[in-house]
């Protein structure tokens, strides 16, 4: 229905699903499709509804992704998880039924504050490992963390005081890391597919290697450089240029962008982002246990952090809480590019290896200049990572 207003329109609420919701606006869309708020209507509760373009509900790829989604995530029962309610087909568009979450992403904060405060970072990040360990002790990597997907809820405490609970949305890309079952389906990405998101991808990710939990860890701790620095560790050039600094640079330490980050944030930091999975955090839960003890006050007991005391750090420009679900957004999944992209990380490797061995040099060629840095990408273990709406 027009407005006479260029590019607006009224949504006019209809029934869904053989009227067992109520569509009552989009919250957002993207090129997956829409998400709506609805009403469940015997129950009267506000729910998402995510609902797949017609072109993608006739792709039998794009259904089984979206099915995988409700599947993983119902398998989540976790606090900092996003609740399934339904998945089902209407009038041949296939569509997830989620809860409802009011609040903001993590995306969104930071564009609106210089940085978080160490206190806040450390009780969000501690939230989003909670997630994820549940998630992988079901088998579940995660493979696509990243601001966008991790939505911040108000909430109060016991004594009033209002602070966040994190929900780990968007499992759209989500794979099984147990061996494959009857029940799991066909592969939807053949070896060699690079999916996920360049700002915030593991080397290996990015190189189109086997990924496992030590992947999501990887991301985390990109989460936390930028949300403690308030930069990313790259974000200079096109996404091929980060996906190969992942791979073959060091980041900046955290403390050398912002010194006032305690040593021992930092060093969890880039242990969280070391180039090899061995040299990483091996668990959600360790990381998590030595993201707690690296700063004990900011977690109490309730696991929360009072935002009516948050640092100069977080600026006034704090945006109120919008009643919103993450709407679909700006995956850069390199799909198309996976077998090339691969190809061109694994040439630039190759050329940077051999110009830096030093047995590879003819006898004759004079030694390097005292000072010269000696990096050597198998000896290197200090990692990074970088940053993007879930379709949650």
């Amino acid at each position: 229905m027009a407005t006479g207003i260029p590019g607006k329109e009224v949504f006019t609420p209809r029934t869904f699903a053989g009227g067992k919701y109520e569509l009552l606006g989009p919250v957002g869309s993207g090129g997956m499709g829409t998400v709506y708020r609805a009403r469940h209507i015997d129950l009267d509760r506000t729910v998402a509804i995510k609902v797949l373009s017609d072109d993608l509900s006739q792709n039998p790829i794009a259904t089984e992704r979206l099915r995988r989604e409700a599947q993983a995530a119902s398998l989540l029962q976790h606090p900092n998880g996003t609740q399934v309610l339904d998945f089902g087909q209407d009038q041949g568009r296939f569509f997830i039924v989620m809860e409802f979450l009011e609040g903001q992403s993590l995306y969104e904060l930071l564009n609106t504050v210089e940085r978080l405060d160490a206190a806040r970072a450390v009780v969000i990040g501690a939230q989003i490992l909670a997630a994820l360990q549940a998630a992988h002790d079901q088998g579940i990597v995660h493979r696509d963390m990243k601001p966008e997907n991790v939505m911040l809820l108000r909430r109060k405490d016991d004594e009033g005081h209002e602070s966040d609970l994190v929900k780990v949305c968007d499992f759209g890309i989500a794979k099984r890391a147990l061996p494959a079952g009857p029940s799991d389906g066909p592969a939807l990405t053949d070896v060699g597919t690079v999916v996920g998101t360049p700002a915030y991808m593991a080397p290996e990710q990015a190189r189109a290697k086997e990924v496992d939990v030590r992947t999501d860890l990887y991301s985390v701790g990109v989460i936390l450089y930028r949300a403690l620095t308030g930069k990313a560790p790259f974000e200079d050039g096109d996404p091929i240029a980060i996906l190969m600094a992942h791979v073959l640079e060091v980041a900046a330490p955290p403390r050398s962008v912002e010194p006032s980050i305690p040593p021992a944030l930092e060093a969890l930091i880039m242990r969280a982002m070391e180039k090899s999975p061995d040299a990483r955090f091996q668990t959600a839960r360790e990381m998590r246990r030595a993201l707690i003890d690296a700063m004990p006050s900011a977690v109490p007991a309730t696991g929360s952090v009072r935002l009516d005391s948050t640092t100069p750090s977080e600026t006034q420009r704090r945006a109120p809480a919008t009643t919103q679900i993450s709407p679909p957004g700006n995956r850069f999944s390199f799909l198309w590019a996976g077998p090339v992209l691969a190809v061109v990380v694994g040439l630039a490797i190759w050329f940077w290896l051999g110009r830096n061995d030093p047995q590879k040099r003819p006898s004759a060629d004079p030694p390097p200049p005292t000072g010269a840095p000696a990096t050597d990408l198998a000896a290197s273990d200090s990692g990074e990572g970088d940053s993007s709406a879930p379709v949650a």
